[in-house]
């Protein structure tokens, strides 16, 4: 199998090509999260939102992946009381050497056993939010945000819900809440222009410059990625970037990335993230495989050595923990 059949694997049949949503009267979310630091300025309110058009090998939320709520399986809270593989309308939950099995490729999304579920070991991810309703969540979180703090919309792909993104940034800018958003910018521009222009901040991935590897590792090309973030540095609007470091797959790209974002006027900084292994357990919760199951996060010393090589290549590198 190569890496891009592996890539489409961490999806649900059918999601290989999620839709973008041109306006939505209601959105997707999986999370709400508060008082975060590292996505974005300030203390922040993160939205998570269903929906992706990349098929990353490493991907650290494949919950966000497709746009329906989808069934997760907490195998830790299970208290081994049957009552999920009764309520099962499909049998795709069976009992076997005495514990519950289930068989996604069955599941139908009814949440059946979610219902069933009293110790939590079944969960719905994913819910429909109405564009007020989650600006009354958001705006709970208003009293701690300060002077830098805000609102940033991160997935997923939050631009497969642009529609939605850009109704939320417009009831967020009323209330003189900062917006941004996390995205790996893979759109044709015109599709996107109008969304980025009216934020505060962009943040957005570039994880290889080498086109081939870029397609190999995330099921795409890279070249509307790099238009993209020239054309946002040609607007002027404010951007961070960020470039994943997955061992093993684009260490080597780090100083050429370094240097391309050198170019780049509009960006303040630029963040390395190291991998982080905690994402192979959500690939279990969903019974997906992991394309990269086993893999190690990169040693402190060398995002070390990754973050002086991309400062001696000109960009305003850190670690994003710095």
């Amino acid at each position: 199998m190569s890496l891009v059949e592996l890539a489409k694997t961490v999806a649900p049949a059918g999601l290989a090509a999620a839709p973008a949503t041109p306006a939505l009267a209601m959105g997707v979310v999986t999370e709400v999260q508060r008082f975060s630091v590292h996505d974005g300025p300030g203390i922040r309110t993160t939205v998570f939102l269903k929906g992706c058009n990349l098929r990353c090998l490493w991907c650290h939320n494949p919950e966000t992946i497709g746009l329906r709520p989808q069934l997760a399986y907490l195998a830790a809270n299970c208290v081994g009381c049957a009552a999920c593989v009764e309520a099962c309308p499909s049998g795709a939950i069976t009992w076997q050497a005495g514990r519950p099995v289930t068989d996604f490729a069955r599941c139908g999304d009814c949440f059946a056993c979610v219902e069933a579920c009293f110790a939590g070991a079944r969960v719905r991810i994913g819910r429909a939010v109405a564009p007020e309703a989650l600006l009354a969540e958001i705006m709970a979180d208003k009293p701690y945000y300060g002077d830098d703090g805000g609102v940033t919309f991160s997935g997923g792909e939050p631009l497969i819900q642009r529609g939605f993104v850009a109704q939320m940034v417009e009831l967020c800018r009323r209330e003189g809440i900062h917006c941004a958003v996390e995205t790996a910018l893979a759109f044709p521009w015109g599709s996107i222009k109008a969304v980025l222009a009216s934020l505060d901040l962009v943040m957005f991935d570039v994880k290889a410059m080498d086109e081939a590897l870029h397609r190999r590792v995330t099921g795409r090309s890279n070249k509307q990625v790099l238009a993209n973030a020239r054309r946002l540095a040609e607007a002027g609007i404010p951007a961070i970037v960020r470039t994943p470091v997955i061992p093993g797959v684009n260490e080597q790209e780090v100083v050429a990335i370094a240097e391309f974002v050198a170019t780049l006027d509009n960006v303040t900084a630029h963040e390395l993230l190291p991998y982080n292994p905690f994402a192979e357990e959500k690939f279990t919760r969903l019974g997906l495989p992991f394309a990269v199951a086993g893999l190690k996060a990169p040693a402190a010393s060398r995002m070390r050595e990754l973050v002086d090589l991309a400062r001696a290549a000109g960009s305003p590198a850190r670690r994003m923990e710095d």
